[in-house]
């Protein structure tokens, strides 16, 4: 016999033992993971009547890992036999509890029920730019002994009203089906994570419990994880000031963020910093340290600026390209111009440095390089807003995000009198006003911004003497 395992959730499986009972019973059990998996050990299995070459039992979990794999090392020992007294399987592997641990498994197989059938996995649609006609496209699995035939299948966005259709055609015991339904899933809103079910629905299912499976898909730009192959500890960046961003203090090592992220990629999308496309007011100084002392003239940094939310930094966003260290061991100076038709809104920055000298593509934001880093930020592109203020010198003033878009503002000040409370976006277009009265020495105010769009906005109090006090928030 021979056949190809496909694990349930679109997950990989990989290094399998199997192993056959006197009566001709087979147990495999092996290791699984994907992109939002980590590293598991489960098995499966099959009995002397069911189809050749496919494995009709349920897949059952043995252990799951708590942390990811630190190496490019794994399952250097895995065995599975059978248990000479009771012809059960034992199983033994390798996983990480948070560090690598072995793991010891004793496990029998179960009899397929006759009428068994479930969704094995959600194919599509992935993470990414979505729209409002996505398709659904899932597998059906055959885990009864019984064949199916024109099964019904539904899916459900966010528990929403299901679409119910027909699978047409059998499928035969053990054997698995894709299906694509005609009727499309709305996923258009950026930014939002949708959890999209999809379940069988035959009437006399002996085990309902492998129906359904939950998918969570997210509307939003998916970016290249470029990794630096050979090392970063000194080469590429070891800190990065732009305006309100300053990150890390310039010590010796590589920053990989999150730590499952390839070598030298860091993940610094939640520190942001507000940047001007107004004439005059675009320039910026960028200051990048790198700590590789044969690096003057060698090592190299580009910026992209992803203008359209595509998951790509084209040739035209790159404002900075390739420009060489002057120095190392300190701050260097690169000048960040940001251009006056930028779009207004939310974009990712991306900013890599690496040894020109060694493998890779400095003007590349997506290849491998030898030595360096990558990593990315977030931008706030604005207008310079031309909201004139006299500065309280002695006021308080707190915003506190209390969660889904809700906000707890309050100054504290000497001054007395009604105060007016604005907000403007980034266009400089008052969107709220209201007149506060001071109540125990403080203006306070309950701010709904459930209803705005992604953005950056100013938050405005001029008291009665004409001075006034502003802060930014960004809703998301």
């Amino acid at each position: 016999q021979e056949g190809t395992y496909e694990a349930p959730n679109g997950r990989d499986a990989y290094s399998a033992s199997m192993a056959m009972t006197s009566d001709g019973k087979i147990g495999m059990a092996y290791t699984s993971s994907s992109e939002t998996d980590r590293i598991s050990i489960r098995y499966t299995g099959r009995f002397p009547d069911a189809p050749l070459g496919v494995m009709t039992v349920r897949e059952e979990s043995i252990a799951v890992s708590t942390a990811a794999n630190p190496t490019d090392r794994l399952a250097d020992y895995v065995h599975l036999t059978v248990d000479p007294i009771d012809e059960s399987f034992w199983h033994i592997a390798e996983y990480f509890e948070p560090t690598r641990r072995d793991v010891v498994a004793n496990f029998q197989i179960q009899e397929p029920a006759p009428n068994d059938v479930g969704i094995l996995a959600i194919t599509s649609p992935e993470d990414g730019l979505l729209s409002a006609e996505e398709d659904v496209t899932v597998t059906i699995r055959n885990y009864g002994n019984n064949d199916i035939t024109n099964p019904e299948v539904q899916f459900a966005i966010d528990d929403g009203e299901p679409v119910i259709e027909s699978f047409t055609g059998t499928i035969i015991a053990g054997e698995s089906a894709s299906f694509t339904f005609e009727g499309k899933a709305d996923l258009s809103v950026i930014g939002t994570t949708y959890a999209i079910t999809a379940q069988t629905n035959l009437p006399e299912d002996s085990d309902t419990t492998n129906d359904a499976i939950t998918k969570n898909v997210e509307n939003a730009p998916q970016y290249c994880l470029p990794a630096a192959l050979l090392g970063c500890r000194l080469d590429g960046i070891k800190q990065f000031v732009l305006e309100d961003i300053n990150a890390d203090d310039g010590g010796i090592d590589c920053n990989t963020e999150p730590s499952d992220s390839p070598q030298g990629y860091a993940d610094r999308t939640d520190q942001s910093t507000d940047l001007a496309n107004t004439a005059g007011k675009n320039i910026y100084t960028l200051q990048v340290q790198q700590n590789w002392d044969g690096s003057v003239g060698v090592s190299a940094l580009s910026i992209w600026i992803d203008f359209d939310n595509s998951g790509s930094f084209e040739a035209s966003e790159q404002l900075i390209a390739g420009e060489f260290f002057k120095v190392f061991n300190e701050l260097d100076s690169f000048t960040l111009t940001i251009p006056t038709d930028a779009p207004l809104g939310t974009y990712v920055l991306r900013a890599k440095s690496i040894d020109t000298s060694g493998a890779g593509d400095i003007n590349d934001p997506c290849l491998d390089s030898d030595y360096g880093e990558v990593q990315d930020y977030t931008v706030n592109i604005i207008e310079n807003l031309s909201i004139e203020e006299n500065t309280l010198q002695d006021a308080d003033f707190t915003i506190v995000n209390t969660g889904d878009d809700q906000y707890d503002i309050s100054l504290r000040t000497a001054q007395e009198g009604f105060a007016d409370f604005s907000v403007y976006n980034v266009l400089g277009q008052q969107i709220v006003f209201n007149n506060l009265d001071k109540e125990a020495g403080a203006y306070n105010y309950a701010l709904d911004m459930s209803y705005a769009s992604p953005g950056v906005y100013i938050i405005k109090i001029a008291v009665a003497n004409g001075s006034s006090i502003s802060k930014k928030i960004v809703v998301k």
